[in-house]
């Protein structure tokens, strides 16, 4: 729960949206 999201989480966002891209569409 971060109001701006650490450079990791949205590392680790991408990162799973490249193997996952329904769930980040």
């Amino acid at each position: 729960m971060y109001n701006t999201p650490p450079p990791v989480v949205i590392a680790a966002q991408r990162r799973f949206a490249d193997h996952s891209p329904l769930l980040f569409t």
